[in-house]
């Protein structure tokens, strides 16, 4: 699905997935086992009632959140997990964090950046960070469902979505050419908090009133594909894909960058286990 054909009035999405060639290719991804260090800078303002422990504390505390949240981009990027369509699969139990467990400073020292201004504490640090998977707590589940299983090419498709939290929901299209599409939130549904024990459903009727339909639609040459959507909902916004959605209708991301993975993963990383939840649903598209 290409945000050209929304704007076109086309209502087709290209929708299938790529046969799986190969299970090894698209099992769990493995992650480096071993820590990685990270040098990274903090910095912090010495004014108003704040004490010089204080400030350096500070400082230290950015430096190390920041080395953290390399690290796991680190992680990510070290490992089998580098095409968006691994979207699809289970990441809960792939989703790794990092806990700092050793750490050195290289630099450090105040300066005053312009005459009269308050002094700056900057620090340099090295530090080393493990990857480490969270345990996940029971109780917030989402789920994901769709008319049926097996569309014809041309029928229309409607993605029903419950949750039992209180959440804001991230729903991704997966197509053959390894291309995600970021269905909600978009410029036409910014909206994409949902309530607990209650329905939400794409494209739904406010959408088709704008003439926005989600079709089955195969590839040129194509007699069946596999579609997959992916739901993941989450208790805070993930501001990545709020800002993603200024940018384009539907926002793509392109199947040879890891760009969609890094960034969705860091932000899951960062949060507790249990404020976020996935579903997946899989469905066939036939001639």
């Amino acid at each position: 699905m290409h945000s050209e054909r929304f704007r076109q009035g086309q209502k087709y999405f290209m929708m299938a997935m790529a046969i799986i060639i190969a299970a090894l290719f698209y099992s769990v991804p493995a992650y480096p086992e071993g820590a990685v260090w990270i040098t990274k800078t903090g910095e912090a303002v010495l004014e108003g009632a704040i004490t010089v422990d204080d400030v350096k504390s500070l400082a230290k505390k950015r430096a190390r959140d920041s080395a953290v949240e390399e690290a796991v981009g680190s992680f990510i990027k070290g490992s089998t997990l580098v095409y968006n369509y691994q979207v699809a699969e289970d990441i809960i139990t792939s989703i790794r964090r990092g806990v700092i467990v050793a750490e050195e400073i290289v630099q450090e020292g105040f300066k005053i950046p312009y005459p009269k201004q308050p002094p700056v504490y900057n620090v340099t640090m090295r530090v080393k960070v493990m990857p480490v998977q969270p345990e996940r707590k029971e109780g917030f589940k989402v789920s994901v469902s769709l008319p049926r299983v097996v569309f014809k090419e041309g029928e229309d498709v409607e993605i029903t979505i419950t949750s039992t939290k209180s959440a804001y929901l991230y729903v991704f299209d997966i197509f053959s050419d390894d291309m995600v599409t970021l269905l909600v939130p978009s410029r036409y549904l910014a909206d994409n908090r949902i309530s607990a024990g209650t329905e939400f459903v794409f494209p739904g009727a406010g959408l088709e009133s704008k003439g926005i339909k989600l079709k089955a639609h195969l590839l040129p040459g194509s007699r069946k594909a596999i579609e997959r959507v992916k739901v993941i909902a989450v208790t805070e916004r993930i501001e990545f894909f709020e800002k993603a959605i200024k940018e384009a209708v539907f926002k793509e991301f392109d199947g040879r960058s890891n760009t969609l993975i890094v960034n969705l993963f860091q932000a899951l990383a960062d949060l507790d286990p249990s404020s976020w939840a996935e579903a997946t649903a899989v469905y066939e598209i036939r001639k």
